[in-house]
């Protein structure tokens, strides 16, 4: 009797068990459902150009570039930029001479949503690197700095804090510079780029 009374109990308490169990995972599911649909809006959101995005339709065209390293003489060179992935990322694509040999360069240039910052990408023929920087724009909108790092082989250097300043001069003008921050004291300017809009 005891034996018998033990097992009933037992398959009592399963079934409640099993019967709890199941409620708790039909709640865990409408949760999961109602945070999922949170999640998606909230990527929908991030993943939509907005206003930033719109600050950088000026850079879009076909430019002339001058480009000065370290006060060597200038360099000229062309510069076409366009919208990819539906105005999330612009494309750089530059080609011309830099200190006396044949350059070829690409970047992306776009806005985190997420992260609130101006980020990039850039890499080229006279390297192996690929360079990745982000910041902010000033309250104008007309000037956007970047930081980062690079590595500097010619005195063995990993990691040195880099800038990078797109300054808008007028509407068919603007200036890029980068600038070595491990110079001090000192001017850090090492490049300089003006960039002509073509007619």
């Amino acid at each position: 009797m005891k034996c018998r009374l033990l097992v009933c109990g037992f398959v009592l308490g399963s079934v409640t068990a099993l019967l709890g169990g199941h409620a708790l995972s039909q709640d865990h599911g409408d949760m999961d459902s109602a945070h999922m649909q949170r999640m998606m809006q909230l990527a929908e959101e991030l993943a939509t150009p907005g206003e930033a995005h719109k600050r950088l339709d000026y850079f879009v065209g076909e430019w002339d570039t001058s480009t000065i390293v370290m006060g060597m003489p200038s360099e000229t060179g062309t510069q076409s930029i366009k919208w990819i992935l539906g105005g999330r990322q612009l494309q750089s694509d530059v080609n011309g001479t830099l200190m006396g040999r044949p350059f070829e360069g690409f970047g992306l240039l776009g806005y985190d949503n997420y992260k609130k910052k101006y980020t990039s990408v850039w890499c080229d023929s006279q390297s192996t690197t690929l360079l990745t920087s982000e910041g902010l724009a000033d309250q104008s909108g007309k000037v956007i700095t970047l930081y980062g790092t690079m590595d500097e082989w010619m005195n063995d250097t990993h990691d040195k804090a880099v800038k990078y300043v797109y300054r808008i001069v007028d509407e068919d003008t603007y200036e890029f510079e980068i600038h070595d921050l491990g110079i001090v004291p000192g001017d850090t300017k090492v490049i300089s780029m003006t960039a002509t809009r073509k007619k």
